[in-house]
């Protein structure tokens, strides 16, 4: 049942990139996809929440797994999106920019909670990373979002034929 509701929440993941990749803005205009990095990232961390939040602080195995396949998803989801939109330099920084929000959370988290072991201490998916990977939602879905697309070139055409001429425009469509 674990295996079925982790490969399901990567096909969702997965579909939700390739949805985003299928509606190609019109050509002379600014676009956002922030609505589809919202959507992934929030299905991650609800994930991560509901699996934390199920296993209490003696976590089973069921409640870690969801919790570390929203946690992998929240990773990977959006940074794949990115890449899958011809974006391989956002998809490094976004990437870079959650992986060190999460530690830097997971660091804090590590400073005001009570350590009786290196797990307690480090827990990938406690509330340090949780808000990490909040913050790096965000600032993504603000500043990583933005696409612009020019419109094509047109250019004004004059062509004499027998008895007088016919104007029009050409370019690259």
């Amino acid at each position: 049942m674990r295996a079925t509701s982790s490969v399901l929440a990567s096909v969702l993941v997965a579909g939700l990139a390739v949805s985003a990749r299928a509606q190609p803005p019109e050509d002379g205009t600014h676009t956002s996809y922030a609505r589809y990095t919202l959507l992934i990232d929030g299905t991650s961390l609800a994930m991560l929440a509901a699996g934390r939040l199920a296993g209490g602080d003696d976590p089973s195995a069921g409640p870690q797994a969801v919790a570390i396949v929203g946690l992998i998803d929240g990773m990977f989801g959006v940074p794949a999106l990115h890449g899958a939109r011809g974006h391989g330099e956002r998809a490094a920084r976004s990437m870079g920019m959650r992986a060190g929000l999460a530690g830097l959370g997971m660091l804090v988290q590590s400073r005001f909670t009570d350590c009786d072991g290196f797990r307690r201490c480090f827990d990938p998916t406690g509330p340090g990373v949780l808000v990490g990977m909040v913050v790096a939602s965000a600032l993504d879905a603000l500043l990583m979002t933005a696409e612009h697309h020019d419109a094509p070139a047109l250019k004004p055409v004059a062509i004499a034929i027998d008895g007088g001429a016919v104007f029009g425009v050409a370019g690259d469509l």
